[in-house]
């Protein structure tokens, strides 16, 4: 692929077309081989190659670069929306179940990303790395397929420099936790705390995580960035504890951060060397994020619910809401997403959506935390509704550990 890939980019550059290409990944194939054996896997395989044959025009073309991925070159686009719209019969091309000889039909899906060349790749490699990413996010979000797009940056660094910056400031220990309290709705007591990243550039100022976490999940920094925070967190859990101010402390979680094998085995080591009682911690994964593998997830999680520390779900309702998931899943607590809590006073619907939430946590005997309570209003409906915690600018925004500590006095 690589040479076609290099022909391609060079002609292009003498014209005035883009070049799109499409990196496809299977999912849960390895799965299919696990269950149903490998000759079931290469029927499988054949059928997706002829699937895909089938959404490309005269031209196109077509690459395995893995067991279960492909790669797509669209020699000559006019605009991004072409290359959105062979996503989309790519994507189409798996609606139909795959059925191998006697097995039962497979709901055979795929994830897809799409990099385009110059809009914001200048190379083989870096469309080709763009590409991936794409794919990831689209993995990550459940959507069937993902366009690259350049992570913004502050001031005029390049996402190189950025990335050089970001880590130096990790192994600097440059990075400040926030903490905003949770409050019992019924009790109004400061029940926990959820720890926030802040980042203060030395030239740039205060960067937003909104702008620096997507980067270091893209480089591969977030996983140092997570280690830092839990050891930050659970350091300031320790020292309010010994000043008799114990709480819950809840730190999030990047899909990334279970992709590493050891994840949980690190947890315990953090929680030994502050010397943290695990039901202390609280770890919150966004719905899409357990999406993503269930069935590994679901491990992982049990490994850590088995350790004593909590789990909740983030931005509960943006996703899936699945009740087959919420079965498996040992978690202990549901956080509404928090544009659901904001805009419920001016929509019946998310009135409704909110208390179904609320109602369908109890059910399964978790409790249900709202986020982006910013009026009186809201408070008074999430309490007539039985919400258990809430948090947000009403209560208080996110603040500094020792400013957390006067909130606690």
């Amino acid at each position: 692929m690589t040479t076609a890939l290099s022909d391609l980019i060079d002609s292009s550059a003498q014209g005035s077309l883009s070049l799109a290409l499409i990196c496809i990944d299977i999912n849960e194939f390895r799965e299919i081989n696990l269950s149903s054996g490998f000759d079931v896997g290469d029927a499988v395989l054949a059928e997706v190659v002829y699937r895909l044959r089938g959404a490309l025009r005269q031209g196109d073309l077509l690459f395995r670069i893995g067991d279960d991925e492909f790669a797509i070159l669209l020699p000559s686009i006019l605009h991004e929306d072409h290359a959105i719209l062979a996503a989309h019969k790519i994507s189409s091309s798996f609606e139909e179940l795959i059925i191998v000889r006697d097995s039962e039909p497979m709901d055979v899906r795929a994830s897809i990303g799409i990099a385009l060349y110059p809009d914001t790749a200048d190379s083989e490699g870096e469309l080709l790395r763009q590409a991936t990413i794409a794919r990831y996010r689209a993995k990550s979000s459940k959507s069937p397929f993902e366009l690259y797009k350049k992570v913004l940056t502050p001031g005029n660094m390049s996402p190189v420099e950025f990335a050089r910056e970001l880590r130096r400031a990790v192994s600097n220990n440059d990075l400040e936790l926030y903490f905003q309290p949770k409050y019992d709705l019924s009790t109004r007591a400061i029940t926990g705390v959820e720890a926030l990243c802040r980042w203060t550039h030395a030239t740039h100022g205060v960067i937003s995580p909104a702008e620096f976490i997507p980067l270091a999940e893209e480089t591969g920094i977030i996983t140092s960035i997570t280690s830092w925070a839990l050891n930050s967190a659970l350091r300031q859990c320790s020292e309010w504890r010994v000043n008799g101010k114990p709480v819950v402390v809840s730190v999030n979680l990047s899909a990334y951060d279970l992709d590493e094998g050891d994840f949980p085995e690190l947890i315990q080591r953090t929680l030994r060397t502050w010397r943290v009682n695990p039901s202390q911690l609280m770890l919150e994964i966004t719905e899409t994020t357990m999406m993503q593998d269930q069935q590994r997830t679901i491990g992982i999680l049990r490994r850590l619910s088995e350790i004593g520390v909590g789990l909740s779900i983030d931005d509960f309702g943006s996703g899936y809401s699945s009740l087959n998931y919420l079965q498996q899943m040992p978690v202990d607590d549901l956080k509404i997403e928090k544009d659901f809590v904001f805009k419920m006073e001016r929509s019946e619907s998310d009135i409704a959506l909110v208390r179904t939430v609320i109602d369908l946590g109890h059910s399964y005997n978790l409790t249900v935390t709202a986020e982006g309570v910013e009026t009186d209003t809201a408070e008074k409906l999430l309490v007539d509704m039985g919400c258990d915690f809430a948090q947000g600018q009403y209560f208080s925004p996110p603040v500094p550990a020792d400013d957390l500590e006067k909130l606690l006095d």
